[in-house]
Parts: C-alpha cells; sequence; structure tokens
C-alpha cells in the first residue's frame, strides 16, 4: 500500500527539487471532503525547455501516472500563469472517514491522520513534515509548501499560522521541522455562530422586566395617592 502512495505522490513534485504544492482538505457541511492539490514550479524551470511549451513539459512529466490516476477517480488539470505552471489534483469524498482511508496524496507529510468524533465536537491533527532531501529516492523534496483545512463550522481549537475566514493555513518551508497541525471545531455550530444575538436579547428581555418594573411601582404608587385623596 505505501509503495503504491509514494509511486502516485512521486508524480505531483517530480518536476524537480525546490518545487511548492499548496495542499487543501475542504470539509462541507453535507459531510462530503473535497481534496485539492496545486503542485507547481516557477518559470525558472520551464526556461530549461526553451523548444516545448508548459503545458508540454507538464504532459510529458504526468503521462506514466495518468492510468493510476484516473485508477483513483482523481482529476487532473493543468495551471499555466505567467510565472509558474503545475497541476491542480482534486478529489471529492463521501465523508471524512472515507477521506483518510482512500486519499493517496497526504501520506507525502504523514503517516497518519488521527480523526475523533465525540457527538458534535470533531478533531484532526496529524504530526510530520514534508522532506526536504534528496537522499530519499521515494519522497520527492518539497522546498515550500502549505496545509489548509478549511472548515464550515465554529473552530474552538487550533494552532494554524494563519486563519483566513473559514480557511486554517499552515506554512511550511526548508527549515522546518517535524511539527503537530491540530484543529477541533463543532459541527453543530456554524463558522459565524456568535453569542451576541443571544446576549442582545436577554439584555432586551431584562430591559423589558426592569421598564416594566418601574412601570408598575409607578402605577401602584397613583393608585395609592389616588386612594388617599
Amino acid at each position: 500500500m505505501k509503495r503504491r502512495i509514494l509511486f502516485i505522490l512521486s508524480f505531483i513534485l517530480i518536476f524537480c527539487a525546490g518545487c511548492t504544492a499548496n495542499y487543501n482538505v475542504v470539509i462541507n457541511k453535507d459531510g462530503t471532503v473535497e481534496e485539492k492539490l496545486y503542485a507547481y514550479e516557477k518559470e525558472e524551470f520551464f526556461q530549461q525547455y526553451p523548444k516545448s511549451s508548459k503545458g508540454l513539459v507538464i504532459s510529458y512529466i504526468l503521462e506514466p501516472y495518468l492510468d493510476k490516476l484516473n485508477e483513483n477517480n482523481y482529476t487532473v488539470e493543468n495551471n499555466i500563469t505567467e510565472t509558474n505552471a503545475g497541476v491542480n489534483i482534486t478529489k471529492k469524498y463521501s465523508s471524512f472517514e472515507d477521506y483518510v482511508k482512500n486519499s493517496i496524496i497526504y501520506n507525502q507529510f504523514t503517516d497518519e491522520i488521527k480523526y475523533d468524533k465525540n457527538g458534535k465536537k470533531e478533531t484532526i491533527s496529524l504530526t510530520g513534515n514534508f522532506c526536504h532531501s534528496d537522499q530519499n529516492q521515494e519522497i520527492i523534496p518539497v522546498d515550500n509548501g502549505s496545509i489548509a483545512i478549511t472548515v464550515p463550522y465554529k473552530v474552538d481549537e487550533q494552532n494554524a499560522d494563519k486563519v483566513n475566514e473559514t480557511s486554517y493555513l499552515w506554512n511550511f518551508d526548508e527549515d522546518d521541522d517535524e511539527r503537530e497541525i491540530k484543529i477541533s471545531f463543532d459541527s453543530s455550530k456554524d463558522a459565524n455562530y456568535s453569542y451576541l444575538p443571544i446576549i442582545g436579547l436577554i439584555s432586551v428581555l431584562i430591559f423589558i422586566l426592569i421598564l416594566g418594573f418601574i412601570l408598575y411601582n409607578n402605577l401602584n404608587n397613583k393608585r395609592k395617592n389616588a386612594n388617599k385623596l
């Protein structure tokens, strides 16, 4: 199994040492999970092949691996800009458990993803790092990369380097050692869940009660004064 995973992963970063890999796992409200990887090289790499277009270079590199990708139901598309070029690799899963069991990409960073679900509380944690050395012929080195987890729910705990609305991002470079990625969220609460509306409602109720108490006292005092007359 591990050999099969490494075989697939090798194509992702085979362009050369120093490539960049941006990896994103998107958790949807319906429970499905989308896996997205953009692996690319900068313009300098493609200048080594002045007689070929970027698209042809990418196609040549990918050709031996497309059958295996198709067997695992991955979608592969070229992504070419003026400054860099590479591939987008995507796949959708029925659940997070399905993703953990059948993904063949995340093993480039870690051997295991721990997923714990306790009622509506869900926790994802993993420990690992990208390979920065070309000594291991089975793992292609990554100089720079990022891992993102996007969740539509209220996050209770996380150790991300950066947070962009519902996306939690961990950045890696060639100086990084092994590190932990962890995020916990409550699937019963939306990402924009806030206690402010509840606090506001309670405040209004308290105001109404106080106002009612004052009005009642005033009315009661007037009745007493009227009775004295």
